[in-house]
């Protein structure tokens, strides 16, 4: 907060953020408190010099005064950062780029105002992309996930032969009957991830079918 302020020519006036304080805690808990793990840092493709630019980005986002286009609040949106950095970190940058006004204008209440007017719109347009192409990523990576998980569960160790050996009979034909239901559901998948190999044209619409049967 101290280091938004002094960026920001408004050095201990608390006041200019009183409501912003939650945006803050946010950018420490899963931003700037990560920039010294590196396992964070190699995840999300962040180089050490890159740290500075990234908070310059997070602090114009904190800076809108008004969100409502993206985000119920600013807050919503430093959570979001590290997702996006990981989607398209250069746009990221992009937002931390961007100039503040005139240094000729010297009221920090002017200042404010002319950074509204000429800027705030240059970083929600930014926002609005990022939020997209990594809405797009999650799509695209859902349903991998869940066959992972899917395959995961399947090798528990709850599943090795001691443990279903000491199954009740009755459990035993409900396991079988599940087995069925999920040997069914497999050949259906591979079905369709086989022709999404083969790019066919029409795998789209029977996927759609398929589900919209299933409603």
């Amino acid at each position: 907060m101290d280091e938004y302020l002094e960026a920001n020519n408004t050095k201990g006036d608390y006041s200019r953020v009183s409501n912003r304080w939650m945006s803050f805690e946010e950018l420490g808990k899963n931003l700037t408190s990560q920039f010294e793990n590196e396992k964070f840092l190699v995840e999300h493709n962040i180089e050490k010099k890159e740290v500075g630019m990234l908070k310059s980005a997070a602090f114009n986002i904190i800076k809108i005064k008004d969100s409502s286009e993206v985000a119920a609040d600013n807050r919503y949106l430093i959570r979001g950062l590290p997702r996006w950095i990981k989607a398209e970190k250069k746009d990221v940058l992009k937002i931390g780029n961007i100039e503040d006004v005139d240094e000729k204008i010297k009221d920090p209440d002017e200042r404010d105002r002319e950074w509204q007017h000429t800027k705030a719109s240059q970083v929600i347009n930014i926002i609005k992309k990022l939020e997209n192409l990594s809405n797009r990523i999650k799509d695209q990576e859902d349903p991998l996930n869940r066959l992972s998980e899917a395959l995961g569960k399947l090798k528990h160790e709850d599943l090795d032969v001691n443990q279903l050996e000491q199954m009740k009979i009755l459990d035993v034909k409900k396991a079988f009957k599940l087995c069925r239901e999920i040997e069914n559901t497999n050949n259906e998948l591979k079905s369709f991830f086989y022709e999404l190999q083969k790019d066919t044209k029409n795998y789209k619409e029977k996927l759609k079918k398929k589900f919209n049967n299933k409603v």
